[in-house]
């Protein structure tokens, strides 16, 4: 297939001031740039005068294998309309490969698990599968430190009545690290983009410096990078940024803190905390994540009291209503966005259930999660809408979704999944990122639009080592996007999606093409 783009303003994803001209694509790749083309043997050719053409987006922290759906909807649709090419999996501690005990375990808290058969172990088994299923976009993944780390926890109980295996929080033995950082080691010669931690959570939070440095000081061998969840983004936020300023200074592992945001209480922890990551920025290779929108899509543990979070399940009803009274609830900025059994309850705030059950709002969040059994996801409004916007000109930052695609994306409408029928409520930033972010670069001036650009094109591209991605260049991979920048919001979609050669999106539709590739670095 041969296409030719003609008449575009070219924004080449370098920073580089825009220029009008012509693209053509063979066999996947971009095989002439200039301002006309005279080429007659094309198969297909896109008039695209008064339009923007720019590298595909690349999205470093997604959720679509944490909550399983790049298995039901691989065609990844709404991140195809906002312009997205390439997604980066394995987040904040968890991955889907490789598997130790042939579980899912490490991805729960997000997705269901029970619906979904495991057939790979390794790394390599595991993009097989994924092969075989087809993606609509490239998707490459990090190791997730949970996920390889506690398989070594679990011990087999032989006791009468009790569970077959039991977690141990304790130290990795000498012999275990080594086996951990072997399995590491494998992963990431198979391609593997990097490790992530997920500091936040129980499992790896309580790992040892020493542990983290070690598997680091690997990932940095192989120029691989390590993004992390922090162990806390908002008291203890600078002594957070400090530990993984220390652990990427001192091993030289490229480095990006996840959905790093100004929460609302704790701006000038915030403040400090990226004054800190500029003063060091000569020193270690560290960005940040976030995504342009000032609520976040929540575990409905997040709204307790931080110690409680990971163990809810263990205490008795009484004192877990005790901690949330201590906890300031805003009931009419949390909204119910998923609960699975309990659909009655989605798109409905604390406030509302609490007036309908004449209920306090502590009472009343506390029988949510009886009913839901936790299973429950939130909306809360967290963060500063003000400090966001100036995020997006500080030259460490990227923008990001941090969230899954779903099939038949409505904003705020539910629509459930063909697979599972169940009524969810999707957060704009699953369909609308990027768009959004244009949209404010165009209407704050913060940043050019070439650099705006390059913040989610060549940037990311280069520091996780992704080849021959986020430039409109001769040679490289044929992942291009066209937009209308005349008449741009935060609901605008791509009017031309492609990828590895292949037109995917044609008038803001996408056609069904899955085109995605894994990729490998």
């Amino acid at each position: 297939m041969i296409t030719l783009i003609k008449n575009s303003q070219i924004i080449d994803g370098s920073g580089k001031p825009s220029f009008f001209g012509d693209v053509l694509i063979k066999n996947k790749k971009i095989t002439a740039v200039e301002r006309h083309l005279n080429y007659r043997g094309a198969d297909k050719i896109i008039e695209a005068r008064g339009l923007y053409l720019m590298p595909g987006f690349i999205d470093v922290n997604t959720d679509s294998d944490h909550y399983l759906t790049i298995f039901s909807n691989p065609s990844q649709e709404s991140f195809l309309l906002q312009g997205v090419t390439t997604i980066v999996g394995g987040n904040c501690g968890s991955s889907l490969a490789p598997l130790i005990r042939g579980t899912l375990e490490s991805v729960q808290k997000w997705g269901d698990i029970e619906r979904f058969s495991i057939g790979w172990r390794t790394l390599d088994d595991f993009f097989e599968v994924i092969k075989r299923i087809g993606l609509g976009v490239n998707f490459g993944t990090l190791i997730g430190h949970s996920t390889i780390r506690n398989p070594f926890l679990f011990k087999n109980s032989k006791g009468a009545g009790s569970p077959r295996f039991s977690f141990q929080d304790r130290d990795l033995t000498e012999g275990e690290l080594e086996k951990l950082k072997y399995i590491l080691r494998e992963a990431l010669d198979q391609g593997a983009l990097g490790l992530s931690l997920g500091l936040g959570y129980v499992s790896s939070g309580r790992a040892p410096y020493f542990e983290l440095k070690e598997l680091s000081r690997l990932t940095a061998s192989k120029n691989k990078v390590l993004a992390v969840h922090l162990r806390n983004y908002e008291s203890h936020l600078m002594d957070s940024i400090s530990e993984i300023i220390k652990l990427a200074s001192e091993t030289g592992v490229k480095t990006e803190i996840n959905h790093l945001r100004p929460r609302r209480g704790f701006e000038k922890d915030w403040q400090f905390s990226l004054e800190a990551l500029d003063k060091f920025s000569h020193e270690a290779d560290i960005n940040f994540d976030f995504y342009p929108y000032d609520f976040s899509s929540q575990p409905i543990s997040i709204l307790l009291p931080e110690w409680l979070r990971e163990n809810s399940d263990k205490f008795l009803k009484e004192q877990i209503l005790e901690e949330i009274k201590e906890v300031k609830l805003k009931g009419k900025e949390i909204i119910i966005s998923q609960a699975p059994g309990n659909e009655c309850l989605v798109g409905k705030s604390l406030t509302e259930i609490s007036k309908n059950q004449k209920l306090t709002l502590p009472k009343a969040l506390l029988k949510i999660m009886e009913v839901c059994r936790m299973k429950v996801t939130v909306f809360v409004k967290d963060s500063n809408s003000r400090l966001l916007t100036q995020m997006i000109d500080h030259r460490q930052s990227f923008i990001a979704s941090n969230d899954a695609s779903y099939p038949h994306p409505k904003i705020f409408g539910g629509g459930g999944s063909p697979a599972n029928k169940e009524k969810i409520l999707l957060h704009p930033r699953s369909l609308s990122t990027f768009p959004k972010y244009l949209s404010l670069i165009k209407k704050h001036k913060l940043l050019t639009l070439e650099e705006g650009v390059q913040k989610i094109s060549q940037a990311p591209a280069l520091k996780f080592s992704l080849k021959l991605r986020g430039l409109i260049k001769e040679g490289y991979f044929a992942d291009l996007v066209l937009f209308d920048f005349n008449n741009l919001n935060e609901q605008s979609r791509a009017l031309y999606t492609i990828i590895n050669g292949a037109v995917v999106v044609e008038k803001s539709q996408f056609n069904g093409k899955k085109a995605g590739k894994i990729i490998k670095a």
